[in-house]
Order: structure tokens, then C-alpha cells, then sequence
């Protein structure tokens, strides 16, 4: 269920439940908070040097653009995606800089193209 979903039980629940339904399902909860902390634990035993390296730089890098504790996905996917996304970022700035200041207009293309030759030398003239 979704959260959304999940809220009016869980008021129903506080509500209406017996002490016994109300005590086990906090357990539960408790339980799986509990159960991730070791499984998080025994992962970082088990983690070579360099995974260990990138989840730390993985964790201090969203929880400086979140301030929220780090996302569940693997370290190592995660650490590429974000190397990835810096890229295109970078490329996509390229081209717009690109867009806005093209290049000057080569003698090869310009004498094979009538149109852009006359629009080189409108320019030229407006400047000088």
C-alpha cells in the first residue's frame, strides 16, 4: 500500500486495537529498523576498500543536497550516475554557449553555400 493509504489504518489501529495488536506491530517496526542497521553493518564489514571509499563520498554528497540520510541504491551506481550527470550537464552548457556565439563561418562552407556567404558578409559590413 501507499502511504496515503496506509495512514487511515494506522489511525484506525491507534485508535480501536488491542494493547497486543498495538505493542507487535511498534515491534515490528521496530524489528525492521533494527534489521537494516545490521544488514548496513555487516555490508560495511564485508566492503572492500574502495566501495567503502564511495559510499562515504555517496552518503557525504546527498546528505549535502538533501541533509536527508542516504537513498537505498548501491553505491557504486549511484557515485556514476551523479559522474554522469555532472557530463551531460557540462555538455549541455557547451552546446547552449555554442548556440549563442557559433563559431565564425568557414571559407569552404561559405563557398558552397550562397546564403550563409551573403549573411557573413552582412555582418562583416555592419561591423566595419
Amino acid at each position: 500500500k501507499n502511504k496515503s493509504q496506509a495512514k487511515p489504518a494506522l489511525e484506525f489501529v491507534d485508535k480501536y486495537a488491542p494493547f497486543g495488536i498495538k505493542y507487535f506491530t511498534a515491534k515490528a517496526e521496530n524489528d525492521r529498523i533494527l534489521r537494516e542497521s545490521q544488514r548496513k553493518q555487516l555490508r560495511e564489514e564485508q566492503m572492500s576498500d574502495a566501495a567503502w571509499h564511495f559510499a562515504n563520498l555517496a552518503e557525504l554528497s546527498v546528505m549535502a543536497r538533501t541533509g536527508d540520510v542516504a537513498e537505498t541504491i548501491p553505491v557504486a551506481i549511484q557515485h556514476f550516475t551523479l559522474e554522469d550527470r555532472a557530463r551531460k550537464e557540462g555538455r549541455r552548457l557547451a552546446l547552449q554557449y555554442l548556440k549563442a556565439n557559433p563559431p565564425p563561418l568557414s571559407n569552404g562552407v561559405a563557398h558552397f553555400n550562397r546564403q550563409l556567404a551573403d549573411q557573413r558578409k552582412k555582418a562583416a559590413r555592419q561591423r566595419g
